[in-house]
């Protein structure tokens, strides 16, 4: 039986059009199923009068000359520096951990955050900040130090020093054998029509069995604030030789979320004076994780040698 062109033709674009129905079908049931979970998850929740989940607002502790402004990262809230903000504090800093625009309220708020939004509100407490301190130095991990990194590029000298804390650099491919996050991203924009926010699938990256019960991080997030991470990582990955200031990066190499081979080629196109720290007990959620302790001790001694040195001469390096 031969089939002419035109047939096989026919054939094959309804095969392709019974398959994108299909999806879309697939698309518009997860979509339902996520809205419902989103909305029993928030009916759970408290929020304030800003409509902040309560117990995620900003915060400041300790007194001190010189200020540490911490900033958090993708999905998550002020609570993961309650470590670091009391042992810091205790060192004589004081200490401010600041809540992204949009993050810890609800979905549909936190969808509508955008990268401005993030850059403005952390340029806004540095001038706070340095408005009544000595100096101002730069603690943010994964998505807080992408974001800290555009500020300090567009505005050189933003912070006195930088600690990038598991930095978004890169997204890390290993919860993703099947495809890349690059693959996958291509996929979402192209397929998913109905679905605004996904589920995280994973579990949080923590090596400590007592942390693992981590409870600030929300369970969903918008396709808008996933892709804007992601448009933020691929703008300041380049820009590492603009920095002027001293800078501590802090990595792990069981980082299942950031790629740390990413993290530290970009260390190593920084020209400034520089610290690498590994962190090799920790996940990427590393202040709250196994090598916390260690990370506040290598902060406090990175500021006091910044105190004491003479100025840095940009064609010499350091590094641990």
């Amino acid at each position: 039986m031969r089939f002419s062109w035109t047939s096989l033709c026919r054939v094959f674009l309804l095969t392709l059009t019974s398959i994108y129905i299909v999806l879309l079908v697939g698309d518009f049931a997860y979509s339902c199923w996520v809205t419902r979970q989103i909305k029993a998850w928030e009916s759970k929740q408290v929020y304030d009068e800003q409509g902040v989940r309560d117990g995620c607002q900003a915060y400041d502790r300790g007194e001190g000359d010189d200020a540490v402004l911490l900033v958090h990262g993708f999905n998550d809230s002020p609570r993961l520096w309650d470590f670091f903000a009391q042992e810091l504090a205790e060192h004589g800093y004081h200490c401010r951990a600041m809540r992204l625009p949009g993050f810890a309220m609800t979905n549909e708020q936190y969808a509508r955050s955008t990268i401005e939004d993030w850059i403005e509100a952390v340029q806004e407490e540095v001038a706070t900040l340095k408005a009544s301190h000595g100096r101002v130095h730069l603690v943010a991990h994964s998505l807080g130090a992408a974001i800290s990194l555009a500020c300090e590029t567009q505005e050189p000298g933003t912070f006195d020093s930088m600690s990038l804390v598991a930095p978004l650099i890169s997204v890390s491919n290993a919860r993703s054998p099947i495809l890349s996050t690059q693959q996958w991203r291509w996929v979402g924009r192209s397929l998913l029509v109905f679905t605004h926010s996904t589920f995280n699938p994973f579990p949080p990256d923590i090596k400590d069995p007592n942390a693992e019960n981590y409870p600030w991080c929300v369970p969903a997030t918008p396709r808008s604030v996933i892709a804007q991470t992601l448009q933020l990582a691929d703008q300041i990955r380049p820009l590492a030789d603009e920095l002027t200031v001293p800078v501590l990066m802090v990595a792990s190499r069981q980082d299942l979320v950031v790629d740390f081979e990413a993290s530290k080629r970009f260390f190593e196109a920084i020209s400034t004076e520089k610290r690498w720290v590994e962190a090799t007990q920790s996940g990427h959620l590393v202040p709250l994780d196994l090598d916390r302790g260690e990370i506040v001790e290598r902060l406090v001694g990175f500021w006091g040698e910044l105190k004491s040195s003479p100025p840095f001469n940009q064609n010499e390096t350091r590094k641990e």
